[in-house]
């Protein structure tokens, strides 16, 4: 199963709405106050970034985890694919949160199309690799190209296109793409699939 490309359903998600703020009166009773205390607007796109960086921090973890084991092994296995559906279901989540609003930024388009790519090339490696025969030194081979890869791309995501991005954001677009990538990702992550498929065979 490939990664969804910029689906429509994230454009039709409404920004989160603002919690109140409620001060708890001395007698121990919950009361509306006039003068709401401590209040302020979260900023929404610094709050996206740190999700999203999260994530990539988990996943190099695991791509350290993974490295340690060795041969045909049930932690090996059971790593490699909880690192293949948390990859897969954060990528179609930060394609749908957040390129998807980027692509209609005309100075982002460049990255945005770049990092999107990525995200096709990373799934048919983990692809090739979940069908390569794990106590094989070929298996090591291609997870050495996966974990070089993906640690590319979410440093170049991170300390490149992300600073540019936030220059581009309105405040629409920042409510947008936190409430949506959480929820696509609880989505995506149910639907995602360790789908074994040789290189050769994903190019034909």
């Amino acid at each position: 199963m490939g990664w969804p490309f910029l689906a429509p359903r994230a454009f039709r998600d409404a920004p989160a709405s603002r919690a109140l703020v409620h001060v708890i009166g001395k007698a121990g009773t919950l009361s509306r106050q006039s003068s709401l205390v401590g209040q302020r607007r979260i900023t929404v796109s610094e709050d996206i970034f740190a999700r999203l960086k999260q994530d990539h921090e988990d996943h190099r973890e695991l791509l350290d985890k993974i490295a340690e084991t060795s041969g045909e092994s049930e932690e090996r296995r059971e790593l490699f694919e909880k690192f293949t559906l948390d990859v897969k279901s954060h990528a179609a989540a930060e394609e749908q949160a957040l390129y998807s609003t980027m692509l209609r930024k005309p100075k982002a388009t460049d990255d945005t199309r770049h990092s999107v790519a990525e995200h096709h090339e990373l799934d048919e490696l983990m692809n090739d690799l979940a069908a390569t025969d794990m106590s094989s030194p070929a298996w090591l081979q291609k997870f050495k190209q996966l974990d070089h890869d993906y640690r590319h791309h979410i440093d170049e995501e991170e300390e490149d296109h992300f600073p540019d991005f936030e220059e581009l954001l309105s405040e629409e677009d920042r409510e947008h793409m936190r409430s949506v990538f959480d929820r696509r990702k609880k989505a995506e992550k149910a639907d995602a699939e360790i789908t074994p498929e040789k290189m050769e065979d994903a190019k034909e």
